[in-house]
């Protein structure tokens, strides 16, 4: 097998990125596609050593997560497909070492640095000269693919460990945790020191924390050492620079009244041992190393007092972990730990989950059900949540409370041990959480997107309720709602849903009036542009004697007093969504609250019982009605949930694409999206890519360009539903769209000659292609037209099953596959399935744009010896060398000379191949020209210019050029 590896060719010399053949697995062992791996100090060391056991070439790396490619004959214990951690240190489970718990020193296939597989001393890579490219630690990760013997491999049975992670336990982390937990066994209570805080000690530190130490000092040159440490339970810090005259040891021992219970040196110098030796309680203290040394290092101790100290000096490879048995509990350790914050408490209430278990006396909900958390708990048992005039349970009543309602106690704890609060009753910044039947609310149907339904779990209700089940909003009516944030806008959505006449939104920032309009603000007022009047006089003017109904969003005393002045007498009403400070005041007048007949209410989750009305809300959201999407402006990943805070506080955060006209800015709007006719069927985009073909079309005033349509045609989604006729895919199937069909019934789709499928030919089309209709209309009934026969600029599509490839993989990477929709494929499959590159070949790619690339990549993979590109913009070599370009033209330095004919050139005669993927015909002249004679040309794009020989002819019609 041929694949790209980083091959370390002499000591200390930068690696190189080389294709090198990886030879089958042999008995007993298995070939693994890395998927992820790090770089350990391990790596640096040997890189650096030019004596024995170092030996040159080889491939470095060994902390690393791969998935089984193959396997050799008698292995049993992995298959093909399985994610393992392969491990530099062998785990035979036979030996009676590996069957022991006092070893983890196999006896069967002892550790030694060898270049060689342990079992053959054998090496499974070549380079492409056919020179042997030696090993190392049995793991060489810095490769696409390696082979390892099976008792160097764990299996990770969990598929939701993330490899970027697990990948840390191949060696350092395990190493340090490990040496903590089994090797030194430190006991709960007990007093650590770690000398050397570099990956190893941190791990360390982590292991004595997970252990229970009362106490970990930290002991290094670097002062920036003591706050990252601290995150791994560091609780004092000895810089060995400003100890004056005192030795570390003498510190320690004045520090611990007598020494450490437990000393570990971590960096690698025998010095650094003998002073960690000296800082260890005499009687029982014990010492244990895990730094590397050059091998040539002694370490002297006076016996005299090895002797007499009662003092215990150990090394300890691989942290004294068994792999197979102990990586596993680790990973186990990882994946069941609580995501903590610094209160302590974890916050978030807004969320939909997935029940995982439940306990005793729930009946409610069952495992796998999908739920809505809500903080405003409904027992359904109660007089208030049955009847129809309260949402305040009185049996669970609603608290600022850190618990559990009804336990008063937490689910929650750091790996301390340290209780962690819970917030609101919810607590969704975690991966999992604990939450009350009486607080969960059943998501009855799947079609439901969860990213949608989580904004009923407060903010969006409890504006949509406040107007709907609190107000009563009546139709035509007048309605003002101070502070247009999320749940002011909600107010506005309910009142546009009861019917509201006129919807006058409050507030500072002038922008929020277009946003409103969205959900039926009518009118908006400034407020800082009332000059002397207050709000209150320019609404009773607006309105004629005052609004109907007043709603506070903001959370100010004062703008309630406001609300409540802007109402109208007799029977205004002012509700109070917006929360104070809780010693907040709201002053009013009691003549004025007698006379004026107005109603002041507050309503908390806007009046609503979350079981009967969250349900019927989705359904209105199901159904067209209420408006949720346009409440999502910013989606961010879990890891960057801090981001989410600052566009809140910035006050950014507040939604298909439509290209109106030719070259304008597209439109972020609201569209209907049609089911799907038989042979087609809609799908929820998740992942989209732009290509410069939708730059080509949207740019595009000619017939052949039709306007207002949806842009995109790279993409990855879920299908949402069918058509009839539909059996190549499901409900819940992840597929990529293509825009160019393969029915696999015709005969040039079944043929291995032509992917130009006759029964639904590609034509550039504003129609699904086979009912030459759309499935878009905008909200005004407007049709809005289909591009590519993909659209993925919007949240759905609907794309005929022609055009669907399936993903039967889970662990393909959505923004990895939509790039092969078009252009990467486009580019990797001219030069493998199209010109059929061959090895030793050379080729010219003319423009390295991204399809450019994509046939660089291909052209690799097919093994060309020499891959030539030719752009104007001379960084694109170092862009291009990732891809295997060797040379580079820039066709600007050419001088008189035409680029083909420095291609020849170099060449000795032309290139074997071209490749045209700019979209100029004067470009494919040149390619043409610098092509060797009797080969091939092959142009890879769609030109806007005239070509002598009807260039889109060439591409659609596959003549030969």
């Amino acid at each position: 097998m041929k694949n790209a590896a980083a091959i370390a060719r002499a000591a200390g010399e930068p690696l190189v990125i080389e294709e090198i053949m990886v030879d089958p697995p042999k008995p007993h062992e298995a070939r693994i596609r890395i998927i992820c791996t790090t770089l350990c100090h391990s790596d640096i060391v040997f890189w650096k050593m030019k004596d024995l056991p170092s030996v040159f070439p080889k491939i470095l790396g060994h902390e690393a997560v791969g998935v089984v490619e193959s396997v050799g004959e008698n292995v049993t214990q992995v298959s093909e497909g399985d994610t393992v951690i392969p491990v530099f240190l062998a785990d035979c489970e036979e030996c009676v070492d590996c069957k022991s718990k006092k070893s983890n020193l196999c006896s069967k296939h002892p550790f030694e640095v060898s270049p060689w597989m342990q079992r053959y001393k054998t090496s499974r890579f070549k380079d492409l000269n056919g020179e042997t490219v030696h090993h190392f630690l049995f793991v060489s990760s810095f490769s696409e693919y390696t082979v390892v013997d099976i008792a160097n491999l764990v299996k990770v049975d969990d598929p939701a460990v993330p490899p970027n992670r697990a990948c840390l336990l191949s060696c350092g982390v395990a190493t340090g945790v490990g040496a903590a937990w089994k090797k030194a066994q430190v006991e709960a209570g007990s007093t650590v020191a770690i000398f050397g805080l570099g990956a190893i000690g941190l791990a360390v530190a982590e292991g004595a924390r997970l252990c229970g130490a009362a106490r970990i000092i930290g002991v290094d040159v670097n002062p920036e050492k003591f706050e990252v440490g601290k995150k791994f339970g560091l609780t004092d810090f000895v810089n060995s620079k400003n100890c004056g005259d005192k030795p570390v040891s003498e510190v320690i021992t004045e520090m611990t009244n007598g020494g450490a219970d437990y000393c570990f040196e971590c960096v690698g110098l025998a010095s650094l041992v003998h002073e960690a030796y000296a800082s260890c309680r005499k009687g029982w203290g014990k010492t244990i190393v895990l730094g590397v040394d050059q091998p040539t290092s002694e370490l002297t101790l006076k016996s005299l007092e090895f002797l007499v100290s009662g003092k215990i000096l150990t090394g300890s490879m691989f942290g004294g972990l068994n792999a197979k048995s102990d990586i596993p509990i680790l990973l186990k350790r990882y994946m069941d730990k609580d995501l903590s914050s610094v209160f302590p408490k974890i916050l978030g209430h807004e969320a939909v989950g997935v029940v995982e278990s439940v306990g005793e006396n729930v009946t409610q909900v069952s495992e796998g059900d999908t739920v809505i958390p809500v903080f405003l708990a409904d027992c359904e048992e109660c007089v208030d949540c049955k009847s129809k005039k309260s949402n305040l349970c009185s049996k669970h009543p609603f608290k600022v409370s850190p618990w559990m309602q009804r336990y008063e106690t937490s689910r929650f704890k750091d790996l301390k041990g340290e209780t962690v609060h819970h917030c609101l009753f919810v607590s969704s910044f975690s991966e999992y959480t604990v939450v009350d039947i009486a607080n969960l609310v059943k998501v009855d149907d799947p079609a439901v997107p969860p990213n949608r339904a989580c904004l009923l779990s407060c903010g969006v209700s409890t504006g949509v309720g406040a107007a709907w089940k609190k107000a009563k909003v009546e139709a035509g009516s007048t309605v003002a709602i101070f502070g247009l944030g999320t749940i002011g806008l909600a107010v506005a959505e309910g009142a546009r849903l009861c019917g509201a006449a006129r919807i006058i939104g409050v507030d500072v920032n002038p922008e929020k009036f277009e946003v409103g309009k969205k959900f039926g603000v009518t009118d908006f007022i400034n407020s800082k542009n009332c000059g002397d009047k207050p709000v209150r006089q320019v609404i009773i003017e607006m309105t004629n004697g005052g609004a109907d109904y007043c709603f506070e969003c903001a959370g100010f005393a004062s703008l309630v007093q406001e609300a409540y002045a802007s109402c109208r007498k007799g029977w205004g009403k002012t509700i109070v969504l917006g929360v104070d400070q809780p010693t907040s005041q709201l002053n009013l007048r009691s003549i004025e609250v007698l006379n004026s007949g107005k109603i002041l209410t507050g309503a908390v989750f806007g009046g609503l019982n979350a079981k009967s009305d969250i349900p019927i809300l989705l359904k209105r959201y199901m159904d067209k009605e209420l408006r949720l999407d346009e409440f999502v402006t910013h989606e961010v990943r879990f890891e960057d949930i801090n981001k989410a805070f600052d566009l809140l506080i910035e006050g950014k955060s507040l939604r298909s694409a439509i290209a109106r006209a030719a070259g304008e800015p597209l439109q972020i709007e609201e569209i209907t999206v049609d089911p799907p006719q038989p042979h087609e069927a809609r799908i929820r985009i998740i992942c989209t890519s732009l290509c410069h073909s939708d730059i080509v079309i949207w740019k595009m005033k000619d017939l052949s360009s039709v306007f207002p349509k949806i842009l995109g045609h790279e993409a990855v989604g879920v299908v949402e539903s069918v058509g009839e006729n539909v059996t190549q895919v499901s409900e819940g199937d992840t597929v990529i769209p293509v825009f160019l069909a393969d029915c696999e019934e015709c005969v040039d789709c079944k043929s291995k000659k032509s992917n130009l499928c006759s029964n639904h030919p590609f034509k550039v089309s504003p129609w699904m292609q086979r009912y030459k209709t759309s499935r878009f209309k905008d909200l005004k009934g407007e049709t809005v037209h289909h591009c590519l026969f993909v659209s993925s600029f919007s949240e759905y599509s609907v794309v005929d099953i022609a055009n669907l490839v399936k993903v039967d993989d889970p662990a393909v990477p959505p923004n990895r596959a939509c790039l092969l929709s078009c252009g990467v494929s486009t580019g990797v499959g001219a030069a493998w399935k199209k010109a059929k590159v061959e090895a030793g070949s050379t080729v010219a790619i003319f423009g390295l744009g991204t399809i450019g690339l994509a046939v660089a990549e291909g052209a690799r993979l097919c093994g060309a010896a020499r891959i030539i590109g030719v752009d104007v913009n001379p960084e694109k070599f170092e862009v291009g060398k990732k891809f295997g370009v060797t040379d580079f033209i820039n066709s600007k330095n050419c001088g008189d000379k035409p680029v083909s004919q420095v291609i020849i050139e170099m060449t000795n005669g032309g290139a074997d191949y071209c490749f045209e993927c700019v979209g100029f015909a004067s470009v494919v002249h040149e390619a043409y020209a610098s092509c060797r004679k009797a080969l091939k040309n092959v142009v890879d794009f769609f030109w806007l210019e005239e070509f002598p020989c009807c260039a889109v002819a060439v591409v659609q019609a596959d003549l030969p050029l």
